[in-house]
């Protein structure tokens, strides 16, 4: 009879341990995929990206509104390097952001100084916009 209830309790441990391994498989599934609702990637990590690539524009938004004070302008460009390297050269920004991912592109333009827009794209989709500028933004 010992023999018979030992076996059992092996057979209920195994099925326990299969029911866990199941849950916590169904769990980490469901969480890798919070973040594509909204068209944004998969799951936590492209959420991180999206945190930084947000925290990357404003800082730059930071930096164009103090050169635009100095200045009494925004840097005339479309091309976001470019608008980086001049905010770079009248120390206004410490280093140009990079983006998270090579599915993640910043742009910027500015039509006439008076105001700039600041976009940042994932696969082609625009994620995010600071501005207003009537203009088109570049790379």
């Amino acid at each position: 009879m010992n023999k018979a209830l030992s076996g059992l309790s092996l057979i209920g441990l195994l099925i326990v341990a299969v029911i866990g391994i199941f849950i916590l498989r169904n769990s980490l599934k469901s969480a890798t995929q919070t973040g594509t609702q909204n068209g944004t990637g998969n799951g936590a990590i492209s959420e991180a990206y999206r945190a930084r690539t947000q925290a990357d524009l404003k800082s730059v938004e930071t930096s164009l509104i103090i050169y635009f004070n100095i200045n009494n302008i925004y840097p005339n460009t479309s091309s976001f390097s470019d608008m980086a390297a001049e905010l770079e050269n009248a120390n206004v920004m410490k280093t140009e952001p990079k983006e998270p991912t090579q599915d993640y592109l910043y742009k910027y333009c500015s039509s006439n100084g008076t105001d700039f827009l600041l976009e940042a794209e994932y696969n082609n989709d625009i994620i995010m916009s600071i501005g207003d500028a009537n203009c088109s933004p570049g790379e």
